[in-house]
C-alpha cells in the first residue's frame, strides 16, 4: 500500500519560506555505501490508503473478537465452528491490513557502491525494510538539483534513470545540494554541469 512518492509533485512547500527554515539534505553513511531520505514528507496516495487500511485492520481484529460474545450463538457443535472460522479469517484479514498499516510512507534512497546498485526502501511494520526497487547504479543517466517552482532556494536532488524513471533523493536549501549532487554524479560516472534546473511541475507539496 506504499508508493514511491511521484517527484512531479514537488513544487513548493506547504509553510512560506518565511517561516520555514530550509535545512541540509539527510546522509548517512554506513559501510556499504550511503543512505539519503527526505526533509519534506508528501501526503500522497499512499498516506491515504495507509489510514483506510488502518480502520479495516482495527475492525477486522474487533470483528474476530466480537463473534464470540454473541449472546444469540452457543459454543457447541456448529455454532462453535461457525465462530472459529469467522473469528480466524476476521485475524487474517487484520493481519494483512495490519502489516500494510503500520509500515512507513517514508521512502530512503540507498546507494550501495560495494555492489553498484541504488535501492528504495520503506521501514516495515516490524522494523525490518521492505525494498521497494533495485536500480543499477549504470542506470542512471543523470543527476540534478531541481528547484522549487514555489521557492527558488529550496530544492531537490533527482536522479533520471535510462527507462526515464525520476527519483528524488533528497531536498533541502539549493545551495547545501551540490555536493551530494556531485557525490552522486561521481559514483554513478557522470560528468555534471553546476546549475539548478527550475521546476517545470504543477501539483501540491504537503509538509
Amino acid at each position: 500500500m506504499t508508493a514511491t512518492p511521484d517527484p512531479c509533485h514537488f513544487v513548493e512547500a506547504a509553510v512560506s519560506p518565511q517561516l520555514k527554515p530550509y535545512g541540509r539534505p539527510q546522509v548517512s553513511e554506513v559501510y556499504w555505501g550511503y543512505e539519503t531520505k527526505m526533509n519534506e514528507q508528501v501526503i500522497d496516495l499512499s498516506v491515504l490508503a495507509r489510514g483506510v487500511v488502518s480502520i479495516f485492520a482495527v475492525a477486522a481484529f474487533i470483528a474476530a473478537v466480537a463473534v464470540w460474545i454473541m449472546p444469540a450463538m452457543s459454543f457447541t457443535g456448529s455454532a462453535f465452528l461457525a465462530k472459529l472460522f469467522i473469528s480466524l479469517g476476521a485475524l487474517v484479514v487484520g493481519a494483512f491490513c495490519g502489516r500494510h498499516a503500520f509500515r512507513g510512507t517514508r521512502v530512503r534512497v540507498q546507494i550501495d557502491t560495494n555492489v553498484g546498485e541504488l535501492r528504495q526502501v520503506i521501514k516495515g511494520a516490524t522494523g525490518g525494510e521492505i525494498t521497494l526497487s533495485r536500480h543499477g547504479l549504470d542506470t542512471v543517466k543523470s543527476v540534478d538539483v531541481v528547484s522549487s517552482r514555489g521557492d527558488s532556494s529550496f530544492g531537490q536532488v533527482q536522479i533520471t534513470l535510462t527507462s526515464r524513471m525520476v527519483l528524488a533523493v533528497a531536498d533541502g536549501a539549493v545551495a547545501t545540494l551540490y555536493p551530494l549532487r556531485d557525490r552522486l554524479a561521481h559514483d554513478c560516472g557522470i560528468i555534471q554541469g553546476g546549475t539548478a534546473r527550475p521546476a517545470v511541475w504543477t501539483g501540491p507539496l504537503a509538509a
